[in-house]
């Protein structure tokens, strides 16, 4: 599977979605993940749409700071939420020929409290999932724990 992550500091504008096309294009990613969306509401609605994605979970910007958004296409995808958070999104990823996985991808406060707090959350995420888990902060890998069960 094919995931592309992209810090993309702003996803409303004209040039960030003629770039992103071009990559989806070149690369053909199952699933797309956008942080620093810094938009929401019926703008993003509109954004994905207009990017061409048929299914996304989305964690909104507050104001023009963060956004995070999961973007795909294939109805054999099947992603479930687990836990939303206005610095991270935690996911179960399922297919039907792949093993099930979790995701969380990360996009950090840059003020220092909000960062103090996150943290834990990560934790707790780690403690209590079971099975193969990427975890990704802005725009590469952080860090990747397989276990077996």
């Amino acid at each position: 599977m094919i995931t592309l992550i992209w810090n993309v500091r702003g996803a409303a504008s004209e040039t960030f979605r003629r770039i992103f096309k071009e990559m989806m294009r070149q690369h053909r990613p199952d699933i797309a993940i956008l942080l620093k969306t810094k938009c929401s509401g019926d703008t993003a609605k509109r954004v994905i749409h207009n990017l061409g994605f048929s299914y996304s979970i989305l964690e909104e910007a507050q104001g023009f700071v963060g956004g995070i958004w999961i973007c795909w296409n294939r109805p054999y995808i099947n992603i479930t939420t687990i836990e939303k958070h206005s610095q991270y999104l935690h996911v179960k990823i399922q297919t039907q020929s792949e093993k099930e996985w979790f995701l969380t991808t990360v996009y950090a406060s840059h003020q220092s409290q909000n960062r103090r707090e996150l943290w834990p959350k990560i934790l707790n995420i780690a403690n209590q999932t079971m099975g193969d888990w990427l975890i990704a902060k802005t725009a590469f890998v952080y860090s990747i724990a397989f276990t077996n069960n």
